[in-house]
């Protein structure tokens, strides 16, 4: 059975710089790479998913950006 609950940040990891490439994305949230996906092109209006940063060719989301993201969701949602 998947664990359905928010990932919470190791003590001391700092999500300032931190950036996770979409195989530790997908992982740490229990999700597919195509959710990920539809997410950024089905954005709900409320609590859109953040946008990637583009280093050449690689594809990361901001570890800050992931986690405000988690922590606006909604209990109801995010449990």
């Amino acid at each position: 059975m998947k664990n359905t609950a928010a990932p919470q940040p190791s003590k001391g990891e700092d999500h300032s710089t931190r950036l996770f490439r979409v195989q530790e994305l997908t992982a740490r949230l229990g999700v597919g790479r195509s959710t990920v996906y539809d997410w950024l092109q089905n954005p709900d209006p409320e609590h859109p998913f953040p946008r990637p940063v583009k280093i050449g060719r690689i594809t990361a989301w901001r570890a800050s950006d992931v986690q405000a993201w988690l922590d606006a969701l909604p209990a109801s949602v995010a449990a």
